[in-house]
């Protein structure tokens, strides 16, 4: 029951080992170079899809949040649209009649 390299108290066995599959660093389940933890993977990576500020979610120069992109954009299309609407509503709310 206390022996160090059988079956329960082994560090390199099945229970408590850390390069195997429970709990391991590089495996499947505490990794950080795998697919749950890692940086450079899929779900908490800087430069990857979901958590970059260059890619396609969080990006100051790509699409959702950009100033001189097409949804916040200071001299793109939105405002030239906005003005154009309002310079058309003041005409008609000048016109005589």
């Amino acid at each position: 029951m206390n022996d160090r390299w059988g079956l329960m108290n082994d560090r390199w066995g099945l229970m408590n080992d850390r390069w195997g599959l429970m709990d391991d660093r590089r495996g499947l389940m505490d990794d950080r170079w795998g697919l749950m933890n890692d940086r450079w993977g899929l779900m908490n990576d800087r430069w990857g899809l979901m958590d970059d500020r260059w890619g396609l979610m969080d990006d100051r120069w790509g699409l959702m949040d950009d100033r001189w992109g097409l949804m916040n954009d200071r001299w793109g299309w939105t405002h030239a649209c906005l003005d154009v609407a309002q310079a058309g509503v003041l005409l008609v709310s000048a016109r005589p009649g």
